[in-house]
């Protein structure tokens, strides 16, 4: 049904220094799509600025979306070794791997490192990772080198952009994690939660909405972005003791943000919904810090009332806020990118609305104000946003993931096909 969405999307680094890797990847996007896509882009070697885009592209979102994770290694190291920084080798990827390991503290630990180097190495660092006592990987490469060869992977914010844009950005977790399950239901579905900055109401809501449609919502994953707190945490509040401070309530993912989306979901009889944790754990005194937290956390009375489902038949088991973590595995050095989607449309009004129709129906949505309703197609219809591109498609509207928008650069120029 999305194979007539347009998406426009841009790549940046929270880095400063040379981009490099342009040529490649520019190249590697024109051969595997189709000459409607256009792309805009620096000149290969030239200087960038955190969150300033690099590449920018528009085109059918179902032609690019699959080549995210090869561009972005491609661009990460090759930006990396030009910059004079060391090339990654995988004995680092099996050292990271096991200090995480060992600071998880028995929960499980997954590879999410592709997009950060170049493709070629995935199934090296891949073994890397496996030696080092990581579960499993999120690529086909990596996996097979570990004793369950399958690749694990969750929701993505693309996903969530693609739905924010059909049905309201207010309900977009819910609804992608319901039609991840319509389509996937042999796979346990696990929510990404942050794409509002409302981890705790979306974590509920999704799970609610499951029960409402007879499922089970396996688990959630909270990836807030490190420029603003989770919802509901107190800046200013200090931790319980023994909590470390940097951890406890600091921008992104935070141990007081953690607990108070296991509070609500316990509360809200979603027991059996699991925590799972990304962004920043390849530091292993991050992952250290949140498993201590569980210790510390299953003394105080905020948790004393943790659900019996919880801790299972052993009462004394600590409570468990956090059940897994996904790791990049890679040294603080490199320089990664990133890519949004910035904007989703289709030319055609009327073929929007058979969309909305169609999608809504299939997963029998109904149009409301209550728990698991949409809102009619009129009131979803986002307001177009043209860039000064020559050549851009008016019609793609803007939509993004909080703190998230089109962070503009005039020194983009057209790729010639």
């Amino acid at each position: 049904g999305f194979d007539n969405v347009d998406i426009r999307f841009q790549v940046f680094s929270r880095h400063n220094g040379k981009v490099y890797g342009l040529d490649t990847a520019t190249n590697m996007i024109k051969t595997e799509s189709s000459q409607k896509t256009k792309l805009w882009s620096v000149d290969e070697g030239s200087s960038m600025k955190p969150q300033t885009p690099i590449l920018l592209g528009e085109g059918k979102v179902l032609e690019l979306i699959d080549l995210e994770t090869l561009y972005l290694g491609y661009l990460s190291g090759a930006t990396t070794i030009h910059n004079d920084i060391a090339a990654v080798q995988p004995q680092e990827i099996e050292n990271i791997s096991t200090r995480v390991v060992a600071a998880a503290q028995g929960r499980p630990v997954l590879a999410l490192g592709a997009r950060h180097w170049f493709p070629e190495e995935d199934s090296t660092f891949g073994a890397a990772a496996a030696k080092g006592g990581a579960y499993g990987a999120s690529t086909q490469a990596a996996a097979k080198n570990f004793l369950n060869s399958t690749p694990f992977g969750t929701i993505p914010h693309a996903l969530e952009n693609m739905f924010a844009w059909l049905f309201g950005k207010a309900n977009a977790v819910w609804t992608t994690a319901l039609a991840f399950n319509h389509f996937f239901p042999e796979l346990e579905t696990i929510a990404l939660v942050d794409y509002n900055n409302r981890e705790i109401d979306d974590a509920v809501t999704t799970c609610k909405v499951f029960d409402k449609y007879g499922k089970k919502l396996a688990g959630i994953r909270i990836d807030t972005s490190s420029s603003h707190h989770m919802q509901g945490v107190d800046p200013s509040s200090p931790p319980p003791r023994g909590i470390s401070p940097k951890y406890w309530n600091n921008k992104g993912v935070s141990i007081s943000g953690v607990m108070q989306v296991r509070q609500a979901l316990d509360e809200a009889d979603c027991h059996h919904v699991k925590i799972y944790l990304t962004s920043g754990f390849s530091n292993p005194e991050k992952v250290l810090a949140f498993s201590e937290a569980a210790t510390v956390l299953a003394t105080t009375q905020a948790i004393q009332s943790s659900s019996p489902a919880r801790r299972g038949k052993d009462p004394s088991r600590f409570f468990e806020f956090v059940d897994g973590f996904g790791a990049g595995m890679m040294p603080a050095r490199i320089i990664p990118y990133t890519m949004d989607i910035v904007g989703v449309g289709m030319s055609s009004t009327t073929d929007q609305q058979k969309l909305y129709t169609h999608v809504a129906n299939l997963l029998h949505l109904e149009t409301g104000t209550e728990l698991g309703t949409i809102p009619p197609f009129a009131s979803t219809t986002l307001t177009p946003h043209k860039i000064p591109l020559q050549d851009s498609k008016p019609y793609l509207s803007h939509v993004s993931k909080a703190g998230r928008g089109l962070w503009w650069n005039p020194d983009l120029k057209p790729v010639s096909r």
